[in-house]
């Protein structure tokens, strides 16, 4: 293999695996950060649970990107399951993304 990538949001061990191996080892949650800053001059993280929301703000931080980061958005309720969260709270998602994007002034939405 030529390189490995962290396919958890949030980069858990990243640091620690780029001391580990010879080879590049990429990060979810860095990627889409550093590309989301390509794209525009701020961005906003939309999630589906409320617990997950101080992790990644240490994850904007642990990368140095708190000036770039509009906000974090959280889903406040349960779901179903994981697997399906995506179309069962659709509509609040998209809702928690377009306040992003209003009252954040977010110009790129991950």
């Amino acid at each position: 293999f030529d390189a490995a990538i962290i396919a958890a949001f949030g980069d858990p061990g990243l640091f620690a695996a780029r001391e580990l191996f010879d080879v590049p080892v990429i990060g979810l949650a860095e990627a889409a950060m550093l590309t989301a800053c390509m794209a525009g001059r701020r961005f906003a993280i939309v999630t589906f649970a409320q617990a997950l929301g101080p992790w990644y703000e240490e994850c904007v931080r642990m990368h140095g990107l708190m000036e770039r980061c509009a906000g974090i958005r959280m889903l406040d309720g349960s779901f179903k399951q994981i697997s399906d969260v995506q179309h069962e709270k659709e509509e609040l998602l998209v809702e928690l993304a377009l306040r992003a994007v209003e009252e954040n002034e977010a110009d790129v939405l991950i």
